[in-house]
C-alpha cells in the first residue's frame, strides 16, 4: 500500500515537487514521509502530465473488442497466459482491443478521471458498452467476485442482449508455466462438443463452487462512496423486472453447465460441494435460469451418462429454453428408458432440437416411437442421430413421421447401421422413403404397439 517518489524540488513554501516511482499519492490520503520525517497529510495533490499507459503506446482512440475484469492481485504473467489464451481459442488479431483499466485509465488522476459521476457515466461503463464481451480472470482464490467493481461489471455484461462471457484462470500457484484454462458460455464457432468439454474440463472444481455461490451485490469496495452508487444501479428502478436476481442466476448456471460432465464423472451432479453436503445441486442452479433460451451438452463415451444422469439432466432443463442440444454419442448405459425419461422431460417451449445417440446400442424402436410422441408442439428444427442402433427398424421410422409436429419445416435424421441404414435430410425425404421401401422390411406392416416392450419406470 502506499506510495513512493523521489523530491524533485522543495519550495519555501508548503510544496514538494516529486518523482513517482511506485503507486500514488492521494489527498488526505495518509501520512507522508521525507528523509523519514513526518510531513503529515497533503492537503492537494496536483498532476500536471498524467498519462495513462495506453496514451504512452499512441495517443489515437482504439476500439475494445473484449473488456478484461479482473483482481489486480494476480500474477501479471498469469494475466498475460489468460488474455492470450483466449485470443487463442477465438482466432483473434494482434490489433484485437482489449480494456484493461491499469493501462486504459491515469492511475494517478483517477479521481479526477472518475469524479463524482454516476456508474453509467463511468470510463468502466462507456468501454464495456463499446465492447463485445468480457473476459473474467478468475484468481486462485475466486477474488475477483468479491470485489464490487467487478461484480457491477458482470452485472452489465449479463444484463446486456447477445453480449459474450468467456471465462479464464491460471489453476495453481505450482503451474510455473502460468498455463490457462477457458471456459465459453457455448462451443467456438470451430469447435465440436466434445472439442469443448475437453478443453474445459481441467477447470478448477472449488472455482465452479465460488461461482455458484456469487451474489453480485455483496461485493466489497476500496473507495469510500463506490459501493453506495454501484448499489444503487444494481438495485435501481431503471433496471427493474428483478434484473439482479436473473443476473445472479445466470451467472451461476453458465458455471453449473460447464461443470455438469465433469460432476456427472466424479458423481456429484446433485451434491456438487462434498465439504458442504447439500448446499450446491447443478440441476436446481441450472433450472432456476428462467432466461436461459439455449443450452448444449454432450456426454458422448461417458458409461456414468445413464437412466438416473438423464432424469437428473432433465430436472435441471430451464422450462424457458428454445434451442437443446444434446449428445449421448457412444454411451454404453444409455438404453430405452432414457430415452423415454428424457422425452418426458422436455420443455414445451422448444423450438430446435438436436439429439445424438449414434452408437447406443440398447436404444430401439420403442425408444424412438415414445420421443416421437413427446416432441414439442412448437418445434420447427429436429437433428437426430440414430447411428448403429441395430435395434431400430422401420417400425420406429414409421412412427416418428407419424407423430412429427406439423411445425417442423427443417428435418435431419441419421440411421446409417439400423436395419434402415438410411439418411434423410427432409421430412418429406423420409416420408418418401419410407413408403418407397416399406414392402422390404419384414414385419413392417404390423402394429409398432405390438413389438414393444414395456419400460418400467
Amino acid at each position: 500500500t502506499g506510495a513512493l517518489g523521489v523530491v524533485k524540488h522543495m519550495s519555501e513554501g508548503p510544496d514538494v515537487e516529486v518523482d513517482i516511482l511506485r503507486g500514488s499519492f492521494r489527498a488526505q490520503a495518509g501520512v507522508v514521509t521525507v528523509d523519514k520525517v513526518d510531513c503529515g497529510n497533503p492537503d492537494d495533490v496536483d498532476v500536471p502530465i498524467s498519462l495513462s499507459y495506453k496514451e504512452l503506446l499512441g495517443s489515437g482512440p482504439c476500439q475494445p473488442q473484449w473488456y478484461c475484469t479482473h483482481w489486480w492481485g494476480e500474477p501479471v504473467l498469469g494475466f498475460i497466459s489468460c488474455v492470450t489464451e483466449q485470443a487463442k481459442h477465438r482466432g483473434l488479431g494482434e490489433k484485437t482491443g482489449y480494456w484493461i483499466c491499469g493501462y486504459a485509465l491515469r492511475q494517478h488522476s483517477t479521481d479526477d478521471e472518475m469524479g463524482l459521476c454516476e456508474v453509467v457515466e463511468s470510463p468502466f461503463y462507456r468501454a464495456m458498452n463499446l465492447a463485445t464481451g468480457i473476459l473474467l480472470v478468475i484468481d486462485q482464490k475466486a477474488t475477483v467476485f468479491t470485489r464490487i467493481w467487478c461484480d457491477f461489471e458482470l452485472f452489465v455484461n449479463l444484463t446486456r442482449n447477445n453480449a459474450l462471457l468467456d471465462i479464464v484462470t491460471v489453476p495453481t500457484k505450482q503451474n510455473a508455466r502460468h498455463q490457462a484454462l477457458l471456459l465459453t458460455g457455448s462451443r467456438l464457432p470451430y469447435e465440436s462438443l466434445s472439442a469443448q468439454r475437453k478443453r474445459e474440463r481441467h477447470f478448477p472444481l472449488e472455482l465452479f463452487m465460488a461461482a455458484m455461490r456469487v451474489e453480485l451485490q455483496n461485493g466489497e469496495v476500496s473507495r469510500e462512496g463506490d459501493k453506495e452508487k454501484i448499489l444503487k444501479f444494481l438495485w435501481g428502478d431503471s433496471r427493474g423486472n428483478g434484473q439482479l436476481e436473473k443476473a445472479n442466476r445466470r451467472l451461476r448456471s453458465l458455471f453449473a453447465k460447464a461443470a455438469w460432465p465433469e460432476a456427472l464423472r466424479c458423481g456429484i451432479v446433485e451434491d456438487f460441494d462434498r465439504c458442504n453436503p447439500g448446499t450446491i445441486s447443478l440441476p436446481a442452479v441450472l433450472g432456476a435460469d428462467e432466461q436461459r433460451t439455449q443450452l448444449s451438452l454432450t456426454f458422448a463415451g461417458m458409461e456414468n451418462a445413464n437412466t438416473a444422469a438423464v432424469r437428473c439432466l432433465v430436472k435441471g432443463l430451464p422450462r424457458s429454453l428454445e434451442q437443446l442440444q444434446l449428445s449421448f454419442e457412444c454411451c454404453p448405459n444409455i438404453n430405452d428408458q432414457a430415452v423415454i425419461e428424457l422425452a418426458d422431460g422436455l420443455p414445451q417451449n422448444l423450438q430446435e432440437l438436436s439429439l445424438d445417440f449414434l452408437g447406443c446400442k440398447a436404444v430401439t424402436d420403442t425408444g424412438v416411437e415414445v420421443l416421437a410422441q413427446k416432441l414439442p408442439t412448437q418445434l420447427t428444427s429436429l437433428t437426430l442421430h440414430f447411428d448403429n442402433c441395430s435395434g431400430i427398424s422401420s417400425l420406429g421410422l414409421r412412427a416418428l413421421a407419424e407423430h412429427l409436429p406439423k411445425t417442423v419445416h427443417a428435418f435431419r435424421g441419421t440411421f446409417q447401421g439400423t436395419k434402415v441404414d438410411d439418411s434423410f435430410t427432409s421430412v418429406s425425404d423420409l416420408r418418401k422413403a419410407l413408403k418407397a421401401a416399406g414392402a422390404k422390411f419384414p414385419g413392417s406392416e404390423s402394429r409398432l404397439a405390438s413389438i414393444m416392450k414395456k419400460i418400467p419406470l
